[in-house]
């Protein structure tokens, strides 16, 4: 039997956790803040941390914050993660945020359990030759 494992290196991911009510303008500044980390490192993966988060954002706001991260495109050239509650409310706008995030051609996904999160984050894509 052989085993294997990886190792998850804190300076690959950018991290940011989330608590309490969030709105549209707190929402916007989390994206302007996040793009100034990003632009110091340009190599790491965004994890999102919502789970303790509540959120009454409508789809009209959704598309203003996928707005704002295409505002900071350069910045974000890499994966970016949520993690959310799991519940069917959030897990639907979840699913409307990442359509709006791929029309802008990020790469984002959105996850109820942290670990898959990290696993998605860490995959390593084959680069082209």
């Amino acid at each position: 039997m052989t085993m294997s494992y990886k190792i998850y290196k804190v300076k690959d991911f950018i991290r940011r956790t989330e608590k309490g009510e969030i709105n549209i303008q707190e929402s916007l500044n989390t994206v302007a803040g996040l793009a100034r980390a990003s632009a110091f490192h340009k190599d790491a993966n965004i994890l999102i941390d919502l789970r303790e988060t509540e959120t009454t954002l409508d789809f009209g706001d959704l598309l203003d914050v996928a707005l704002e991260f295409a505002y900071y495109k350069d910045c974000f050239q890499n994966k970016i993660a949520g993690v959310i509650p799991n519940d069917p409310e959030r897990i639907r706008r979840g699913e409307l945020f990442k359509s709006c995030m791929e029309m802008k051609c990020f790469l984002f996904d959105y996850f109820t359990d942290f670990e898959k999160a990290i696993e998605w984050l860490s995959e390593i894509e084959p680069q082209p030759h």
